[in-house]
């Protein structure tokens, strides 16, 4: 299973990027909540694919400088690039925390108003470095246990940190939603669920369709139950948001569209479509560049007055943002890729 790229599992990613920049255009149907999923689902999904692709890397400096080659190097010129036309075309300026946002650290700044100025977005790149960094240490303490004891570690970590968190009852958003050390818990449940995926995959069985798709029904009608509870939760209770009402469904989502038991069910295949897998590998540059193209395309209708409906707005805007990826991905993310493998070999 290791290497393995799982086209459904990039079809998610497509639409759950889509879902992001949909909210950051204040036009997301489900509202801030499912964004909140959304993200939740990124970080466990960052995980159980480190733990795919990248589970012999060595727990040391030369493991870490493998990741930073693999992983992070190659998407760091788009964001220095971004977070430069930020700087040209908005009113931010020279302030204090501008070195850390080009060291992308604002996910250290414990305060919502600094890990969301400039690039706005970017907060979530900081948080998942610091994910992809503690990679090989945490794969390699993994690896040292048995998965009984990996599960347990997991659960009392985790219970531990939210049970303080409870405590805690932090008035803002930054402990539960940006925190490195809180997104550091989703990152190990996806570490955690590729190894109890790849521990029984031998015994694993393709069904066939109609209970293939029964079964991707009834994960999707999970996930909506969870997102639908999550409203009627009281904020005093924001551990059962964070935790069981989104970790149950994500999990429920990577299990069922890994492939690993339901490969032939109709939402597998449609979501292993050309064009959402395609714009899932685009996934990253998307991110990077919403807050960009979002901004400048407003100002662009604005400067030109011209009078378009919501719905074209956000078709053009969807397009620029896509096309905006595209070429980014082709003229910054591949070549900067191709060097780095060339010359920083690890």
């Amino acid at each position: 299973m290791s290497g393995k790229r799982i086209k459904a599992l990039d079809g998610l990613r497509a639409l759950a990027i889509t879902e992001i920049v949909l909210y950051h255009l204040q036009v997301s149907v489900c509202g801030g909540m499912i964004t909140r999923f959304v993200i939740t689902f990124f970080f466990v999904l960052s995980g159980y694919l480190m733990a795919m692709h990248y589970n012999d890397t060595p727990p040391n400096w030369s493991g870490v400088k493998h990741i930073v080659n693999r992983r992070i190097a190659h998407f760091l010129p788009l964001y220095w690039l971004t977070l430069i036309a930020v700087l040209i075309f908005s009113a931010w300026g020279l302030r204090w925390d501008l070195p850390l946002h080009a060291l992308l650290l604002q996910s250290f700044i414990p305060d919502s108003y600094y890990c969301f100025s400039y690039n706005e977005v970017a907060w979530f790149v900081s948080s998942l470095l610091v994910c992809y960094i503690c990679f090989p240490m945490l794969n390699g303490i993994f690896k040292r246990v048995s998965l009984r004891d990996q599960i347990i570690m997991f659960f009392v970590i985790g219970g531990v940190y939210y049970l303080m968190l409870y405590a805690l009852q932090p008035r803002g958003d930054y402990l539960y939603y940006i925190c490195p050390a809180t997104r550091m818990i989703d990152f190990a449940l996806g570490m955690t669920l590729f190894r109890v995926m790849d521990e029984f995959s031998v015994k694993s069985k393709s069904l066939p369709m109609s209970r293939a798709t029964v079964i991707e029904v009834l994960a999707i009608l999970l996930a909506i139950a969870c997102n639908i509870l999550v409203y009627k939760i009281p904020n005093t209770l924001k551990m059962v948001q964070y935790t069981i009402l989104w970790y149950l469904p994500v999990v429920m989502l990577i299990v069922v569209f890994s492939s690993q038991f339901t490969s032939k069910g109709v939402f597998t295949r449609l979501l292993s479509m050309s064009l959402l897998v395609k714009v899932g590998l685009l996934s990253m540059e998307i991110y990077i560049l919403q807050y960009l193209t979002i901004g400048l395309v407003r100002k662009t209708v604005e400067a030109l007055n011209l009078n378009l409906s919501a719905w074209l707005f956000i078709a053009v805007l969807l397009l620029v943002t896509l096309g905006a990826a595209i070429i980014a991905h082709r003229f910054i993310t591949i070549p900067v890729k191709n060097w780095l493998s060339q010359n920083c070999k690890t």
